[in-house]
């Protein structure tokens, strides 16, 4: 169905409509979510929805309440090096491998030769590793979300030395252990639920004022964010908008963005499933 005469047959008697992105010419681009949440060896390719949600919570049209979708949990853990898949803040350009075993194999070759458990127990000791050989309050923290597989360590130096004790450790099928402080941020479950009940979000690139623009123009309540990530190829980014599905009139809207090729992001099948 053309995209006017969609709104003429959806907008009987909800007052006055004027919408002028064209549903042929697709002026507006859906991300393309398999990119977008592809991750590499860098923590910064992570689509961090903690931070979005955040973010989110700052709109003064919206309940902050609804966006308070994880907690937060600090505490001292132990775990194995094998647990670790990120790292933030290596001076190294890791967003360039796909992972850290990638990352080890081009940048550390030398090192990994040596597959004993000599070798790992000698790296252990590099002074830049703040995980081992230091008081737990000064050791290195690390963070975790439960919509992401694997930890990330928050370095501060010896990125090197840790990719290659992982990656030995991996290969002699070999447990070293850190002890040190996490930050794990847990998801909410029937929270986010209830937020795909009340609100749609997307994912959107391109033009995104002329949205912006629409909205405001036909007094759509909505709240955006620019969010970006690291990926191989350089900053991807994006604006995340959120709709509420709290009136008819805005259950429209989100019916002629779904004809112009729009979709919504389901949280609960992202984040839970």
């Amino acid at each position: 169905m053309h995209l006017l005469l969609l709104i003429k047959t959806h907008l009987n008697n909800l007052g006055s409509f004027y919408w002028n992105i064209n549903a042929e010419s697709h002026e507006i681009s859906m991300t393309n979510e398999k990119e977008f949440f592809k991750t590499n060896a860098d923590s910064q390719s992570i689509v961090n929805w903690y931070e979005i949600f955040e973010n989110l919570k700052k709109a003064p049209n919206l309940p902050s309440r609804d966006f308070e979708l994880c907690e937060v949990i600090e505490q001292i853990e132990t775990f194995d090096i094998r647990d670790v898949e990120f790292i933030f803040c290596s001076r190294s350009p890791l967003h360039e491998y796909e992972n850290l075993d990638e990352f080890a194999k081009r940048r550390c070759s030398r090192w990994i030769k040596d597959k004993s458990v000599k070798n790992i127990q000698q790296r252990l000791k590099h002074p830049e590793l703040r995980l081992f050989d230091y008081p737990i309050e000064k050791r290195d923290k690390m963070y975790g979300y439960d919509w992401l597989d694997g930890l990330i360590w928050h370095n501060n130096g010896g990125s090197h030395n840790f990719a290659t004790i992982r990656y030995l450790a991996k290969k002699l099928s070999y447990r070293v252990e850190i002890e040190t402080r996490t930050k794990r941020h847990k998801l909410i479950r029937h929270k986010v639920i209830n937020f795909d009940k009340k609100y749609a979000i997307f994912i959107l690139q391109n033009n995104t004022h002329l949205l912006t623009q629409e909205l405001r123009r036909n007094e759509i309540n909505f709240a955006m964010y620019y969010f970006s990530t690291l990926k191989n190829d350089g900053v991807w980014a994006a604006d995340i908008y959120v709709i509420p599905r709290d009136s008819k009139r805005q259950e429209v809207v989100l019916q002629i963005l779904a004809a112009i090729g729009m979709k919504a992001i389901n949280l609960t099948k992202t984040l839970l499933s």
